[in-house]
């Protein structure tokens, strides 16, 4: 036997070629640990394009997507309804994340700009000052 890459041992023949030593079973139901099962529970339908990032609030009953649709979306788990579309990026959105006190939601962006978004539901809507404030970030309330 001899390592391969990845450090794995595979069967090398007298003609020097290598084989791996066994097939990686194929996946299925068998999947889950003795005694435990999966259930797909809901599925949050919404952006246009294929979703990039999703986090969990830190008290763990929001969901935030990042979308190539340019947005970020906010969901309830314990239902999978959609609480707020967050708009104004130019283009697509990469990445987001939640603050540790979960008021506020961050999104990365292929713009090459960062957004903060205030997504407490008892905080007004537009918490920036006026002067730094981008027009084009809205909020839209689902």
């Amino acid at each position: 036997r001899a390592p391969d890459a990845m450090g794995d041992a595979m069967e090398v023949d007298v003609a020097g070629t290598a084989a791996a030593a066994s097939e990686p079973p194929e996946p299925g139901a068998g999947d889950a640990p003795a005694g435990l099962a999966f259930d797909l529970v809901v599925s949050l339908e919404g952006h246009d394009k294929g979703v990039s990032s999703v986090r969990f609030s830190p008290d763990g009953t929001r969901l935030a997507s990042a979308s190539a649709d340019k947005t970020v979306r906010i969901w309830r788990v314990a239902d999978g309804a959609c609480l707020a579309t967050l708009v104004g990026h130019e283009k697509g959105c990469s990445e987001c994340a939640w603050s540790k006190c979960g008021r506020y939601v961050v999104s990365a962006s292929d713009d090459k700009n960062v957004h903060l978004w205030c997504v407490d539901p008892d905080a007004p809507q537009k918490t920036a000052p006026a002067a730094k404030q981008d027009a084009n970030d809205d909020v839209q309330n689902d």
